[in-house]
């Protein structure tokens, strides 16, 4: 197993070390900054199995220029999540690695409970995942209602057997998150057909523009099909007229020069009018935390500076 992630990451811990230590496998702990060369070399060094990966990880690997030196036949097993995955990467590694993907869902608070596995990689891959083996999950409204397929809610998950006592000496906090015994993520997910479920955004993140609910995992997939894109994270900002507006920070592919003129026009093609972004800032790249995951709170602050009330 090779570990790529924080040891205080869910992931890095309860998906990679403790599973390994339970059958007896080695672990392969990669220390420092993510490198592409280093990795891939790792794997094919030790002849690594399994690896878990998030998707800013897989990005990175497949938009290396020396990728096709590499071939990586001893990786069977390739587990990933943490964040949203773009198509167009996950297309990329399904070509590339000659492996069984699994996707899988969860929070430090909830543990592992849902997965994407290896057979539904060819027709349902839009999807996050069916829930885990004793995971109890629901999707509710605002009432706490569950809802129907078709529908979108949060994601909330039984506190027993694979939740979080409570946060250490922060009991409102707990409180807030725990109720009636289930646990609230605060993720958004739509109610698909036979038990799967996708994941469509972070509540605090989705935008309202105009009343219009607007997801932004959608805008980032369509924005990472645009040729030049490496990157791209989407995320609203103050407007006088209709409430929020969409921005997107887009990180260019090897420098390339890109217009905001070009990105709008293109979303114009693939989305609603009221979708597409009025903002696009162009940066080297995007602020990350160690798992990975893009720290969306950087991006946002500089345009709600001075803003007492965010819509």
């Amino acid at each position: 197993m090779l570990v790529c992630l924080p040891l205080f990451h869910n992931a890095g811990i309860s998906a990679a070390i403790l599973p390994s230590l339970l059958v007896g496998a080695t672990c392969v702990v990669h220390s420092g900054s993510f490198n592409p060369d280093e990795v891939l070399s790792t794997v094919e060094r030790y002849g690594v199995t399994v690896a878990h990966w998030v998707p800013t990880m897989l990005a990175k690997l497949m938009s290396h220029p020396d990728l096709k030196k590499y071939q990586c036949p001893s990786l069977k097993k390739i587990h990933y999540g943490s964040s949203t995955i773009s198509d167009v990467v996950l297309d990329a590694c399904l070509k590339f690695f000659k492996a069984d993907f699994y996707q899988v869902y969860g929070q430090t608070e909830t543990g592992m409970v849902l997965v994407l596995k290896p057979e539904d990689h060819t027709d349902k891959s839009r999807f996050t995942g069916r829930a885990m083996c004793m995971a109890d999950v629901r999707v509710v409204d605002d009432a706490g209602r569950d809802v129907k397929s078709g529908g979108v809610g949060e994601i909330i998950c039984k506190q027993r057997p694979l939740g979080m006592e409570g946060y250490y000496r922060l009991e409102k906090m707990t409180d807030e998150t725990i109720r009636n015994g289930w646990i609230h993520t605060g993720d958004l997910v739509r109610v698909e057909e036979n038990g799967y479920y996708t994941l469509v955004d972070r509540s605090k993140d989705m935008i309202i523009s105009g009343g219009e609910n607007i997801y932004c995992k959608e805008l980032e997939n369509v924005m990472s099909e645009y040729p030049g894109v490496e990157e791209v994270s989407v995320f609203g900002i103050p407007d006088d007229m209709w409430g929020e507006a969409v921005c997107a920070a887009i990180v260019p592919k090897n420098g390339q020069k890109l217009s905001q003129e070009e990105i709008i026009d293109f979303c114009a093609s693939r989305l609603s009018s009221y979708k597409k972004p009025k903002v696009v800032e162009f940066r080297d790249e995007l602020p990350k935390n160690a798992s990975g995951k893009v720290m969306k709170k950087l991006l946002k602050d500089p345009y709600w500076a001075g803003r007492t009330k965010r819509v």
